[in-house]
């Protein structure tokens, strides 16, 4: 059992809401946020429920995040820190990295219910060149299914997408060139993570509550 007397909490308790509901369209997508993280860190997150918590400041009109803990292991095996992550950063995709593809174009067209979309086929790649958070939905809440750790590789600037509201829902932003429709790409810089086979030990006693890890789904 790795202990914990070196580990630094770095989130805030009183910011925490209890375990995350989900509505349907939070489960069909669980803001993209990439964060920071130290990448001599292997770091770990437990079978837990994601939970909800509340932003400094709005983002998007959003007040909460769902997110889940995360605790920091350095090569001595030692836990130094101990964060949350958004769940959204850790399922990001993009459609490729700007340094590898400065002029990406991607052609827009209406889906069946007339929004508009990147072309059928497009490829979107994963923020995890190998592995994937282990999620899983169970009625109106979400968890880690298993213990999964992974280390941060690299921090690349992304093609990412936006979204304007419509009489019928979401058109993915285009532009118009030459009389054919494009999807309007927008920079974000997004880390990029590896699975990590061997999960280290970590002792999540006084870092994370109870009711966050007991009575999950068998």
């Amino acid at each position: 059992m790795v202990g914990k007397s070196l580990c630094r909490i770095e989130f805030d308790k009183n910011a925490l809401q209890g375990i995350s509901t989900l509505n349907e369209k939070q489960i069909a997508s669980l803001n993209q946020q990439s964060q920071r993280l130290r990448n001599d860190l292997t770091y770990v997150i437990v079978p837990q429920f994601v939970h909800s918590e509340k932003l400094p400041q709005p983002i998007n009109g959003n007040e909460f995040s769902n997110r889940v803990f995360a605790i920091g292991v350095n090569a001595e095996g030692q836990a130094i820190q101990a964060i949350t992550l958004s769940v959204n950063g850790l399922r990001a995709r993009h459609y490729g990295m700007i340094a590898e593809n400065p002029n990406l174009r991607v052609s827009a067209v209406k889906n069946d219910a007339g929004l508009m979309r990147a072309e059928r086929g497009t490829t979107q790649y994963s923020v995890f060149a190998n592995g994937a958070l282990p999620i899983v939905t169970a009625g109106d809440k979400a968890y880690i299914s298993r213990p999964f750790a992974f280390k941060v590789t690299g921090r690349n600037a992304c093609y990412n997408v936006s979204f304007k509201q419509v009489k019928n829902g979401y058109d993915m932003e285009t532009f118009n060139e030459d009389g054919k429709d494009y999807v309007k790409f927008t920079p974000v810089t997004l880390n990029k993570y590896e699975e990590v086979d061997n999960v280290p030990e970590v002792d999540t006693n006084g870092i994370i509550d109870e009711v966050y890890t007991k009575d999950l789904p068998k």
